[in-house]
């Protein structure tokens, strides 16, 4: 079964990072996206005592993961 994951890149005051997001909605579009990205950026959430964590949205893209079980031994019981 394939779930689908946002990940979000966001530059940072010493270059870039990600965030991984799973069980979210799979119809979003890139203006909520970045809006929701920006007002991350634009709130203290995420400051260390560097400053602010993320300085601006980079990057956005659903990412689709597919599972192949080999073997489950809880299948078993």
């Amino acid at each position: 079964m394939a779930e689908k994951k946002l990940v979000m890149q966001f530059a940072t005051t010493g270059g870039q990072t990600s965030m991984t997001l799973s069980d979210v909605k799979q119809d979003l579009d890139e203006p909520t996206v970045k809006a929701a990205m920006q007002a991350m950026c634009d709130s203290t959430a995420f400051a260390t005592s560097k400053g602010a964590a993320y300085t601006a949205p980079l990057a956005a893209s659903y990412v689709e993961e597919v599972e192949s079980v080999l073997f489950d031994n809880d299948e078993m019981a």
